[in-house]
């Protein structure tokens, strides 16, 4: 039970790194506010000189300060503890502010408590999670606060290097196009976090003399092998080459088609932010990847292998958390499209039940001998937003400043502030009124860990890394220990590892980043789920050969009469 509370704690960090949208800045835009922030830039925060402000300094005269709470299930507490009462909420009572929250609940109905909040025109100081639909309401009603001149002035050197270790690029993609920050991504990833890679049953390849596929010819051999060629040896045809989730992930997240794709250099799904993928063309203009002759190649293949058994008979109502999930840990899949973190879920249920399996991950073949890139789309789609009635804006700096140091700085306090002490909730990050997420943290520490275990020196190491390396050199030795399985995927380094292929095998620089990286605007808030259900049905109807590949066409017209061609006016002006 401790386990899968830890790796849902870690899953769910992951996940909170991808959901949601907002008010539209260009690319140009971007670049030209591209460094982070300086001592020395205050604009108009207050008339203090920076030199004498002590980011981390207590609050003199305590303040109360109101947000909101999306509250875990089941998250225990200790006696005498609460959502109000714990490691967090009397550590900012300490430094001077009062934590008073107007509302909680929990996942399923947060989003639609935050909708009610935002239409009742009276909203917390602090917003610790919207959307990018509700950002655009926010903004477009003049609710939200410009936080970036206090981000320049009060913003400690720590919580500097966290939000903006790459450059700025993640913190300035909400910039918008004058210059205001009202939208913070402080859960934000890295992009690598973000692709997916094709993982395989490898246990599988070896029993049926099958290498890894690098073309599509290859990739078909491997998907009719582990659906005609009994993988398990149970002398039952009940495998099958390759897992989709048609019901909710067809062309979005892990479990779905969207990696066959790739493997033709196009991209037809949408992020959850609600954006789709651009790129741009030989000449230098900016297209709709969906649109590319790849698509419909892809869909050709796709139909095949369900004529030939390669997927699931009924793939159109399988959902990835629930029936795929389960012919995973069942043993009953041979491929699928996955994120980092599968090691972590539903694949130890697997290793649990069959000790002998085992999964490598690759990018997917190619479809015409050119390399296949994984496609990124813009990592961080949750916000974080300031109420622009809040009295105290720079409190809001600097409890970010004090998170930093809480969690990631120096003076860290692990057991007090970032625990995932099962019986403890109230000292996780979770606690806290916000999270911050640092967005290197997944590939720094493989890069720690798996640096460590090639040297036999873990000296350098904190307390995290060290129990990944203790695990891997566990598992090294008892290989029916799985959560030594799970950090040996993640954080050995040996070829074939999840960790490998997404955070050293894979660059930054490979990754097909795309061309719209900022927040999505009304228009596409208010559209793309429209698409999104017009893209999954007839992509369905396809595979399934009740439509032809074909009529792909008509989806991608119909599209741009609603949409797609004003959204494209709206990218090429702003590229430009």
């Amino acid at each position: 039970m401790a386990l899968k509370i830890k790796l849902l704690s870690t899953v769910m960090a992951a996940a909170l790194a991808v959901s949601a949208l907002a008010a539209c800045s260009s690319n140009k835009d971007q670049n030209a506010s591209s460094s982070s922030p300086s001592a020395s830039t205050s604009a108009s925060a207050s008339g203090t000189d920076t030199a004498s402000i002590d980011p981390l300094a207590k609050i003199d005269d305590p303040i109360t300060v109101t947000t909101v709470k999306r509250t875990l299930q089941n998250a225990k507490y200790k006696e005498g503890q609460s959502a109000e009462n714990n490691s967090w909420i009397n550590f900012l009572k300490d430094q001077g502010v009062n934590i008073q929250y107007s509302w909680m609940a929990d996942a399923s109905q947060f989003e639609n408590q935050m909708n009610v909040t935002i239409a009742s025109g009276d909203i917390p100081d602090i917003l610790p999670q919207i959307t990018g639909s509700q950002a655009n309401t926010l903004i477009k009603g003049d609710q939200l606060m410009d936080m970036k001149p206090y981000l320049d002035k009060y913003l400690s050197d720590e919580a500097k290097s966290v939000l903006y270790g790459d450059g700025g690029a993640l913190m300035n993609s909400t910039v918008t196009s004058d210059g205001k920050q009202y939208l913070l991504p402080l859960t934000a990833s890295e992009i690598r976090a973000d692709i997916k890679g094709l993982w395989i049953r490898k246990d599988w390849l070896d029993k049926l003399h099958l290498t890894v596929p690098t073309t599509v010819e290859e990739f078909e051999k491997v998907a009719e092998a582990f659906t005609t060629q009994d993988p398990d040896g149970n002398g039952k045809p009940d495998t099958y080459g390759f897992g989709v989730s048609g019901k909710d992930n067809l062309i979005l997240d892990w479990g779905g088609a969207d990696g066959v794709f790739e493997m033709f250099h196009s991209q037809p799904g949408p992020w959850w932010d609600n954006s789709l993928f651009y790129e741009k063309d030989e000449s230098g203009n900016v297209i709709w990847s969906g649109s590319k002759p790849g698509v419909k190649q892809a869909l050709t293949l796709l139909q095949t292998m369900y004529k030939k058994g390669e997927l699931a008979k009924d793939f159109g109502t399988v959902d990835a958390g629930g029936k795929l999930a389960q012919d995973l840990t069942g043993g009953k899949v041979g491929m699928f499209m996955g994120r980092w973190w599968q090691a972590l879920w539903p694949l130890p249920d697997l290793k649990t039940k069959d000790p002998k399996s085992d999964w490598i991950v690759v990018n997917m073949p190619s479809g015409d001998g050119k390399p296949t890139q994984p496609y990124g789309y813009r990592p961080g789609n949750v916000y974080v937003a300031v109420s622009k009635n809040m009295k105290n804006p720079e409190a809001f700096v600097k409890m970010i400043n004090w998170y930093v140091e809480k969690v990631f700085g120096p003076n860290a306090d692990a057991q007090n502030f970032a625990s995932t002490d099962q019986n403890n909730y109230g000292s996780w990050k979770s606690s806290a009124p916000f999270v911050i997420e640092d967005p290197f943290k997944l590939s720094r520490d493989y890069t720690a860990v798996s640096t460590a275990l090639k040297a036999k020196d873990p000296s350098k190491l904190n307390a995290e890394q060290k129990q990944h390396y203790d695990d891997v050199q566990k598992y090294e030795q008892d290989p029916s220990y799985v959560v030594g399985w799970t950090a040996w995927q993640n954080f050995s380094g040996a070829d074939g590892t999840a960790g490998k292929h997404y955070f050293e095998d894979n660059k930054e620089s490979d990754v097909l980043k795309n061309a719209f990286f900022s927040v999505p605007n009304e228009k596409m808030v208010t559209t793309i789920p429209m698409y999104k259900k017009m893209a999954e049905e007839m992509i369905s109807k396809i595979i399934y050969g009740q439509a032809s590949v074909d009529d792909w066409d008509k989806l991608v017209n119909d599209w741009n009469k609603l949409a797609g061609n004003d959204i494209m006016k709206d990218l090429q002006a702003s590229a430009k």
